[in-house]
């Protein structure tokens, strides 16, 4: 090629269709580098024996579409299913996740941004229909993120302890002035069980 992937130059990785799974791995994409699958009903990622990681990990200016992010078996402790960790110019699009089993010692995040901004989340679906032990589908912090046209669906038996649809905290603005933006998002926690906290958003210093 040449050149490693840049701002100018950014790499495409295309994603056939299929079930891809990961086994005790995990995916860090490096800067400038997308992922982009065929849509999530034929692009699938399956994550499973799993012990407190990022099971993806987004840099700069990536593209992240088009893709089933499926949380399997034995996952524990804190598990991100896509995170962004002092990052910046990211597009997630049109990304399903969705859990395929109990995972009851696991602290779920979907989307798990951290310390960036210019991250965009928009036409994805977070659906859990299995027990955790806690449960943030979308997790910022100290990050300034558009959330557009996004689906939450939350309907597990009960989780151990709390879920949240959003969860934000230290969410300011960026020194250019932009906040966090959300919009024509749904949020539907339909187990009502949780023996804590069942929230739809929760916004801690944020504005």
């Amino acid at each position: 090629i040449g050149s490693p992937p840049s701002a100018k130059f950014p790499f495409i990785i295309l994603l056939g269709p299929g079930i891809h799974n990961y086994s005790n791995e995990t995916i860090v994409l490096p800067p400038y580098v997308s992922l982009v699958g065929e849509g999530y009903h034929n692009s699938v990622l399956r994550f499973s024996q799993i012990d407190d990681n990022n099971l993806l990990t987004l840099d700069n200016g990536c593209l992240f579409s088009g893709i089933n992010l499926q949380l399997g078996y034995n996952l524990t402790n804190s598990i991100f299913a896509a995170s962004v960790q002092n990052k910046n110019n990211i597009l997630i699009d049109n990304i399903l996740i969705q859990d395929l089993t109990d995972n009851l010692t696991a602290d779920i995040r979907g989307f798990s941004i951290t310390g960036s901004s210019n991250v965009a989340i928009q036409n994805c679906k977070i659906n859990i229909a299995n027990q955790c032990n806690t449960l943030q589908c979308i997790h910022l912090v100290n990050s300034v993120v558009a959330l557009t046209n996004n689906q939450i669906t939350v309907s597990s038996i009960m989780t151990q302890n709390e879920e949240y649809g959003i969860y934000m905290e230290d969410n300011l603005f960026d020194y250019l002035g932009n906040q966090t933006t959300i919009q024509n998002c749904t949020i539907e926690l339909t187990n009502n069980s949780s023996p804590n906290n069942s929230i739809g958003i929760s916004a801690t210093n944020s504005y």
